[in-house]
């Protein structure tokens, strides 16, 4: 079994008093064919393209007062120990998820691209005990325009579907007006355990030279009414990979519903926190990425009365908290609500799954007090927020000294995207997190810089003149995407009921910015303030009244 290194993040902490002495439990994750050893920020990726086994493995147990019952699982933030047996062995405790245990839950608990699986305990002793590992699927990095399935052959059904990744075209086909076909480039690269042995392309063989991994260049016709462009890989054992490109008509569907109401903002970012002891680490970008956001908005149609900016000094835990409580209130339910979060993300030192959002004061002995955790973030938004159609961005999961007292890798990502019920419209995007020590100054303005140009129009992949809560996510993933060289990957939690409403319309007489093509990753020039430069797309949207 083939495992190429990524992303997989794990961090082992036990917390206890200097006279709590004795042996410390040691956590190890172990997946079908892989086993994930301890340590601090392990980075790897595991070949599994979806996970129904799991078992927790508690090292040296036997000689700790560790028991079952106090040992605690969260899988994508959500309490999962139910779903997990217990067992002993010779290397000690070990809790075990398996096919059937998991038929229990009821809602979807692994997702198809990252997962995060979360261990705490806590002995007669006090002592406490956590672990976290961040695992990614090795097709995590997806075109989220795309459409990707894989079957297994009956002769290898225990085996890994190809890789295959789909480089041109990098976004949906938009059929132009007026034509009964349109040449498509389709650039492609695959690889496989077993050899690479046959290909399709729009349903028809191509001619490769079979081997683990290949390259593939044609030239396709597409006549008008198609829906999609199929590329397919086969490998030595007749394992499958498939890959879908839509085709899209401008104006050819119905006219999406509009908003009848308007639109408010709270955008908050923190580049600067306190001089008090324990206060995070500075983001130096944040705040100048959040008044760009904030203008782009006002240049998006929001009212300037509409948006509430807090920086640095005014992004107080106090003022956050009064400003998701009485400005979030202020939009009605037929308004469209938007909140944008650019901090550092933090687990509490003393309680690590315990997770929060940092503020401009925020220290480490007083997070409860200086900090928001995200389960107060939840409970303040659904006691003030009414509007049907909100669209969250955060962007706070960032490497933490281990001066400030968690050397581990943050999960923060994770808790915003399980926060919001469906049913309540909600979606979600979260700016995800690079593997290793990145360049911050390069990925700290990319997210920000691809939701303005989503809501400045470059979104609309379809050209209907409206950006979609579906499309700005799908923009916003790709694009950072593309200009990280796939090292930092967005995910999003779009609200089926709300995805495809509008979020804003572009003015009439202006074309929408065609999608940009991805760009080599390369050191970022500092353009104003130091923040790494960024072409927006000039258009003239506003909102949907």
């Amino acid at each position: 079994m083939r495992i190429r290194t990524l992303s997989l993040a794990v961090a082992v902490f036990a917390i206890a008093s200097p006279s709590q002495t004795g042996p410390v439990p040691f956590f190890e994750l172990l997946l079908p064919g892989v086993v994930i050893a301890g340590g601090s920020n392990v980075v790897a990726d595991i070949p599994i393209p979806q996970i129904n086994q799991v078992t927790i493995q508690v090292m040296g147990s036997a000689d700790t007062n560790l028991t079952y019952g106090d040992l605690r699982v969260r899988i994508n933030g959500k309490g999962a120990r139910n779903i997990f047996d217990s067992g002993s062995n010779a290397r000690g405790k070990f809790l075990r998820m398996t096919p059937e245990t998991l038929k229990m839950r009821r809602d979807q608990l692994f997702d198809r691209l990252e997962n995060t699986v979360e261990v705490y305990g806590k002995d007669r002793r006090g002592r406490e005990y956590y672990q976290n590992w961040i695992l990614r699927s090795s097709s995590g990095n997806g075109n989220p325009y795309f459409t990707y399935a894989s079957s297994m052959s009956p002769l290898d059904e225990q085996g890994i579907p190809p890789d295959l990744e789909v480089q041109l075209p990098n976004a949906p086909v938009v059929f132009p007006s007026g034509k009964a076909s349109v040449a498509v480039a389709i650039k492609s690269v695959a690889s496989a355990a077993n050899g690479i042995t046959a290909a399709t392309v729009d349903g028809k063989s191509v001619a490769i030279a079979a081997g683990r991994e290949i390259s593939l260049t044609e030239q396709v016709v597409v006549a008008r009414g198609a829906k999609s462009i199929v590329v397919e890989v086969t490998d030595g054992k007749g394992n499958k990979r498939s890959t879908s490109v839509p085709v899209i008509y401008p104006g050819a569907g119905v006219p999406p519903p509009r908003i009848g109401g308007d639109a408010w903002a709270i955008v908050i970012g923190t580049s600067r926190y306190s001089a008090k002891k324990g206060a995070p680490p500075a983001l130096p970008l944040a705040a100048y990425d959040t008044k760009a956001l904030a203008a782009a908005l006002a240049q998006s149609g929001f009212k300037t009365s509409n948006i509430l900016v807090l920086l640095d000094e005014d992004a107080t835990a106090q003022k956050i908290r009064t400003a998701l409580g009485d400005f979030a209130a202020r939009a009605k339910p037929e308004d469209l609500f938007l909140l944008y979060w650019c901090t550092q993300g933090l687990h509490d030192p003393a309680s690590p799954d315990k997770v929060y959002l940092s503020a401009h004061d925020t220290q480490a002995q007083q997070l409860a007090d200086t900090a928001v955790e995200t389960s107060e973030l939840q409970l303040l938004l659904d006691r003030a927020v009414r509007s049907r159609h909100t669209l969250l961005f955060f962007d706070a999961e960032h490497p933490l000294g281990i001066d400030w007292g968690f050397q581990g890798r943050p999960i923060v990502n994770t808790h915003l995207l399980n926060l919001f019920d469906d049913q309540l419209g909600r979606s979600v995007i979260v700016a995800g997190t690079s593997p290793g020590e990145a360049d911050d100054r390069r990925t700290r303005s990319e997210f920000s810089a691809a939701i303005t140009e989503g809501l400045a129009g470059a979104a609309d992949v379809d050209q209907n003149r409206v950006v979609t809560p579906r499309e700005i996510a799908n923009y916003v993933s790709q694009r950072v995407r593309q200009t990280s060289g796939g090292s930092q990957l967005p995910r999003a939690l779009v609200s089926k009921k709300e995805e495809e409403m509008p979020v804003l319309t572009l003015a009439p007489g202006t074309e929408p910015p065609p999608a940009p093509a991805p760009k080599a990753v390369a050191p970022a020039k500092a353009g104003p303030a130091g923040r790494a430069g960024a072409s927006v797309p000039q258009s003239s949207p506003k909102t949907v009244k």
